[in-house]
């Protein structure tokens, strides 16, 4: 081939990775362009993104998809064009025309590797960093991982491995760095990610959880919820940690696998008297959830462990098999019923809640609980709950069944339990006496509690427990010895002081409601109850 056709050819070949150079940038800066958008407006499924300049609204799922593949397939392009220009380069062959990716000033070459080397992946990394919260980031993330180790290594190939004159000192050691570097990186890729994914799963979820309190996503006053444009809102499996979702709306929406630990979800409502707000199988551990209004909704199998739910107001709600291990539910209001079905409650803070109709704890785990000056006045079930270490003092407890329940340590202590009577706190409810049937009771304490009429202990096990300076009333007219018969009593404090040991020893005639198993041993001891426990007498119902 002659001179002056290499020549025209290496012309050529500079004007073409001119044109392909600049729709590379042209390219990045509309996509970044594209998704400087609220986070509000990225977070649904179905979402539509407004492509600049051409005005025309598209699938933000499919945008993402295509807009990186996009950018990489035009800067293989670029890439290929490029390389054949470097080995004209090479042989001592330059276009006419002077452009940047020609000079050999330090500032040209600098550029030359930003635009080549780095731009794309820069433009990844915000895509990556943008959209973390949504599914498709763990593609961009391994397509953004790739882009970067290629480019890298494309620059170290092209760019200074043919170089063997060492100008300076700092070159050479420029490339023992860099091989060391990627040397590492390998090794880190091939050997310690899967060590990683295994016994080191924490610290990558550790690292994980950084990045979105970096993050933090912004849907703070963000109307997510249905409404006469939207019917159906689904979140399907976004990844919301630490997110700011003040004051949102997302009444009827779908939140099934989205993950809201740590994320502060004050002041939300998700009220909607036609659609469920759907929070099944949601991870919400340690989420901010303080005077949250929720009607209408489905916690079924959610994990809400240690989080605050304080002044919340809920109705119509459901927790079946929920994990709500030390959720914080001070002074909350249930307005409607409440089902807690085989929840774990363990440790958690319900003092001061307000039940205004009767609540389900059946089966529920709620060991060390604290229902501190708690109002029960409707009525409520725990039976066959799991209450060892519970405190229920200063608690309003009216038409509640704890019939097979284990309360072994728990403290009743100035409790109102009894029947709910005409004429006191309101409307009439159904006379039905508190029952505590086959109830594990020992070393409970129900002293002060005011306990009648009806509360009903038979066949429930008292061995330690105490009734000091309470009102155990009996029911009917029957005396208080009828009204514990078939109770166990073993080192048991009567109203008056007395101990009652008609049940201990191995010649007694035990009844079949003593227990031979020893006193549950809680995994933590019971953290004592904080509510003021004055002015109980003040509540007793009318007699």
């Amino acid at each position: 081939m002659d001179r002056d056709h290499i020549a025209g050819d290496v012309q050529e070949l500079a004007k073409r990775i001119r044109q392909i150079a600049l729709l590379l940038l042209v390219s990045g800066l509309f996509m970044l362009v594209t998704l400087d958008a609220p986070d509000a407006d990225l977070v649904r499924a179905d979402a539509l993104i407004n492509w600049p300049i051409i005005r025309t609204e598209v699938p933000l799922s499919t945008m993402l998809l295509y807009a990186p593949v996009t950018l990489i397939a035009i800067l293989i392009y670029l890439h290929l064009f490029y390389g054949r220009l470097l080995k004209y380069r090479r042989q001592g062959h330059h276009p006419g025309e002077s452009y940047v990716f020609t000079m050999t000033s330090p500032g040209g070459r600098l550029a030359t590797d930003l635009m080549f080397y780095a731009y794309v992946p820069l433009v990844l990394v915000f895509f990556t960093w943008r959209v973390m919260f949504r599914p498709e980031a763990k593609i961009l993330a391994s397509a953004t991982v790739l882009t970067i180790f290629g480019c890298a290594l494309l620059c170290y190939l092209r760019r200074l491995l043919p170089a063997r004159d060492w100008p300076e000192a700092g070159r050479l050691a420029f490339h023992v760095g860099f091989g060391i570097v990627f040397a590492a990186s390998v090794v880190a890729l091939t050997v310690f990610m899967p060590m990683a994914l295994g016994s080191r799963q924490e610290l990558l979820a550790r690292f994980s959880d950084s990045m979105f309190q970096m993050r933090k996503i912004d849907l703070k006053r963000a109307d997510l919820g249905i409404s006469d444009d939207q019917p159906h809102v689904e979140w399907s499996r976004l990844d919301l940690r630490h997110a700011d979702m003040r004051f949102a709306t997302i009444s009827g929406a779908d939140l099934r696998g989205t993950r809201l630990s740590n994320a502060d979800m004050r002041d939300v409502v998700a009220e909607s008297e036609i659609y469920s707000t759907d929070f099944t199988g949601v991870n919400m551990d340690g989420a901010r959830m303080e005077r949250i209004r929720v009607s209408n909704a489905l916690f079924n199998k959610a994990s809400l462990n240690r989080a605050k739910l304080a002044r919340a107001v809920l109705s119509e709600t459901d927790f079946i098999e929920s994990k709500l291990r030390e959720a914080d539910f001070a002074g909350a209001r249930f307005e409607t019923d409440v089902t807690f079905f085989r929840a774990d409650l363990t440790g958690a803070l319900l003092n001061q809640t307000v039940f205004a109709a009767a609540p389900s704890f059946a089966y529920a785990s709620l060991d060390r609980s604290q229902f501190d000056g708690a109002r029960l006045e409707y009525g409520g079930a725990f039976n066959f709950a799991s209450l060892n270490g519970a405190c229920f003092s200063d608690a309003t407890l009216l038409n509640v069944r704890f019939n097979g329940a284990g309360l072994a340590s728990a403290t009743f202590e100035k409790a109102v339990i009894g029947i709910r009577k005409a004429g006191w706190a309101g409307a009439p409810g159904e006379e039905r006496p508190v029952t505590f049937l086959n109830a594990d009771l020992r070393n409970a304490s129900f002293a002060g509690a005011y306990l009648g009429p009806g509360a009903d202990f038979a066949r429930s096990d008292l061995t330690g427990a105490t009734f000091a300076g309470s009102n155990l009333v009996a029911w009917n007219g029957r005396p208080l010895a009828k009204a514990l018969d078939g109770a166990c009593l073993c080192r048991t404090i009567l109203p008056d002081g007395s101990r009652i040991d008609r049940d201990c020893g191995e010649t007694a005639e035990q009844p079949f409601s003593c227990r031979s198993e020893p006193v549950p041993i809680l995994d933590r001891p019971p953290m004592g109850c904080t509510a003021d426990l004055a002015g109980a007498e003040d509540r007793q119902p009318p007699g």
